[in-house]
């Protein structure tokens, strides 16, 4: 990269990314090819500069347990429901990112409280979206229904045409692109401690691949209550008309 080019980056992340919602002051020693073009300059890096806004936004409301999702820098659902409770629970006003930046920054900025007690999910097997128990310890079991669906979709081998092969999900699945997803379900490591050390106890699995089956179902099944397939989002395009 050239260096003019490193000097104009650095630039506009000191200017145009405010730690708070009031802007920074640009200095006096920034280059005059910056400040004649600062427009343009502002309006080419806008998507460089939203994803690092977004991503300060997803480490501060993670840290508050608002947000269980990766920190990708991505608007999903899980940021959108993350960010509207956290405005709500701190009386905002607005959801803009410096808003909920600089609210999040506090010291008495508002923790997430604990999930509610799981919903029972029904055990009768005939729709996608039913659930039979989660099988007794020491079982090896055989999946069915939306947890068929979520887990070959999420570990499982893809097709061409983007669904999965039924079946072909894997109990020890490592995510290969840089997330700590793993499992069966491919629980990322926050998301596992909070619902399988924090709400079910099973503190000895470090990891979702490390748990055995029956314990993968079990977090799968809790999660699911608390939020449904919204938590498996970035498979959709595999899932998506199935559930």
């Amino acid at each position: 990269m050239h260096w003019k080019m490193i000097v104009i980056i650095a630039t506009l992340s000191a200017v145009f990314i405010p730690s708070t919602a009031h802007a920074r002051e640009i200095p006096e020693y920034i280059s005059p090819y910056v400040l004649e073009h600062q427009e343009e300059l502002e309006e080419a890096f806008k998507p460089y500069l939203e994803e690092k806004l977004l991503i300060e936004k997803q480490e501060l409301l993670q840290e508050l347990d608002w947000y269980i999702g990766e920190i990708d820098g991505i608007k999903g659902p899980l940021t959108k429901n993350a960010t509207e409770k956290f405005a709500e629970a701190a009386e905002l006003d607005s959801t803009d990112p410096e808003t909920i930046i600089e609210a999040a920054s506090h010291e008495d900025a508002p923790q997430a409280p604990a999930p509610p007690p799981p919903t029972p999910v029904p055990s009768t097997p005939s729709t996608a979206n039913s659930a039979s128990p989660a099988p007794a310890q020491g079982s090896s079991p055989s999946l069915s229904g939306h947890r068929l669906i979520i887990a070959d979709c999420e570990s499982g081998n893809h097709l061409a045409n983007g669904r999965a092969a039924r079946g072909s999900y894997n109990w020890n699945s490592i995510n290969q692109q840089g997330s700590s997803a793993s499992g069966a379900f491919q629980f990322i490591d926050s998301t596992w401690r909070w619902v399988a050390h924090d709400m079910l106890g099973y503190t000895q699995y470090p990891t979702a691949r490390s748990a055995p089956p029956y314990v993968q179902i079990e977090a799968f099944d809790w999660l699911w209550a608390n939020g449904g397939k919204q938590h498996w989002s970035p498979s959709s395009s595999c899932w998506s008309g199935l559930l």
